[in-house]
């Protein structure tokens, strides 16, 4: 065959016309002008090898193809996800925003408080929209993953023969105490336990009857009444005492300076 524009010759295989084209309609698909100059004449077992480099070489086109939108589809997938995740994690902290102005409802007192014991109600139990007995999973739902944690272990007061274990979990605004327990000749619990004790020491959050750090002292005997048996530790933090908790506001300048939610020794 003549190639145009050139006096260049090609052998064409006899088994290449088995398809049922025309010998200049073969050449023209199979072979672009470019790769066609230059070659003289191939035998057969050649001009087969030369079209299997050529079906490759498209085979390996269609494969990067295939790879790009492979790729491509990867991409927009983990677009939606973040996007997803984001805006999960918007509604969530919506929700907890509005859950925590839903529990500012403040607590009233009806005329002079004379002691906490006294006028002690259920809802005493709770601090930064966390109650003394509750779970880990529950702390997680509503502030996720801690900042840091830290771990303690002692002897029970109440009991020689066990071992009193306790995780804290620090978060920007408060912390949280867990605690569990075994027998001394016992492995340590894979469960770390349930809240013992809440501590806060920002103005975002207030206990249920309504003091948050930065308040004056004042107004802490005036919703809690007198301090249960006067106890005052070394910093002048005041305690109040009942049979299930035990609630202590720290102070600094006649201003409360942490609010402390603990269980009360068994």
């Amino acid at each position: 065959m003549n190639l145009p524009f050139t006096d260049k010759k090609i052998f064409i295989c006899p088994s290449r016309l088995d398809f049922g084209k025309k010998k200049s309609e073969l050449d023209l698909q199979i072979f672009p002008m470019e790769l066609m100059v230059g070659i003289t004449i191939m035998s057969g077992k050649e001009w087969d090898n030369f079209c299997g480099i050529i079906q490759l070489g498209k085979e390996m086109n269609v494969l990067k193809r295939i790879i790009w939108i492979v790729l491509f589809l990867v991409v927009v997938i983990l677009i939606v996800f973040v996007f997803n995740l984001r805006s999960i994690e918007y509604c969530s902290k919506q929700i907890l925003s509005q859950n925590i102005k839903e529990f500012t409802t403040l607590w009233q007192p009806q005329g002079r408080v004379r002691s906490f014991e006294a006028t002690y109600r259920d809802e005493d139990l709770r601090l930064a929209r966390l109650v003394l007995g509750s779970s880990p999973k529950h702390v997680r739902n509503l502030y996720g993953i801690p900042l840091r944690t830290k771990n303690l272990t002692a002897q029970s007061p109440n009991n020689a023969d066990y071992t009193l274990y306790c995780t804290y979990w620090i978060y920007p605004d408060f912390e949280v105490g867990f605690e569990n327990s075994a027998e001394k000749t016992q492995p340590k619990p894979k469960d770390i336990g349930h809240i013992f004790v809440i501590t806060v020491k920002s103005k975002k959050f207030h206990s249920f009857r309504g003091i948050k750090v930065g308040d004056p002292i004042s107004r802490v005997m005036e919703r809690y009444g007198v301090p249960s048996k006067n106890i005052y530790d070394d910093f002048g933090s005041i305690f109040y005492e009942e049979e299930l908790c035990y609630i202590k506001f720290g102070q600094s300048k006649g201003k409360v300076s942490e609010i402390e939610l603990g269980e009360n020794a068994d």
